[in-house]
């Protein structure tokens, strides 16, 4: 029997078809894991930077039978597919996925960490996970992703967008 473990995403796009970047990204994970959940997209200015056009943003859950060094690995050669370049932090990006927590687990190595660092400062990743997993529990707060959206202090503005990510 394998065991499934549930994984809590953030993905974004600002460069190219943005729609179809997180579109086609939720398909490719689908085949490799079951998506339980996918919340709706959301437009919002690039974090701490400017210059760039607004990413497009949403959140899902999927259960999956990976260690997390593999997940991680998988979800990069997904981010590869659309084209993704690593030219540094806060650039543009056609996709970018961010595993924001696995299960309750606690990572911190040099390739890895779980929960996702920043992910308790930005809007743009507790909004769309709010809306699909507000009971989940941060497992170094020990609080709520409701919770934690109430005491986020971020002020980028975070819209619904008039579009479907199905």
């Amino acid at each position: 029997m394998i065991l499934m473990c549930p994984a809590y995403l953030s993905l974004g796009s600002n460069s190219g078809d943005r729609i179809e970047n997180l579109r086609g990204a939720v398909r490719y994970i689908g085949e490799f894991s079951e998506v339980i959940s996918t919340a709706s997209l959301y437009e919002t200015q690039p974090w701490r930077v400017s210059g760039q056009p607004d990413y497009l943003n949403t959140a899902c859950v999927i259960n999956h039978c990976f260690n997390p060094y593999e997940l991680l690995k998988r979800l990069q050669a997904v981010e590869d597919k659309f084209g993704r370049i690593r030219d540094g932090r806060y650039s543009g990006r056609t996709l970018d996925i961010d595993i924001l927590l696995i299960d309750d687990l606690i990572i911190n190595s040099g390739e890895l960490t779980i929960p996702h660092p920043l992910m308790t400062e930005r809007l743009f990743a507790l909004i769309p996970l709010a809306e699909i997993a507000p009971e989940a529990v941060h497992p170094v707060y020990n609080k709520s992703i409701a919770q934690l959206l109430v005491e986020c202090r971020d002020n980028h503005k975070v819209t619904i967008f008039d579009g479907d990510i199905e």
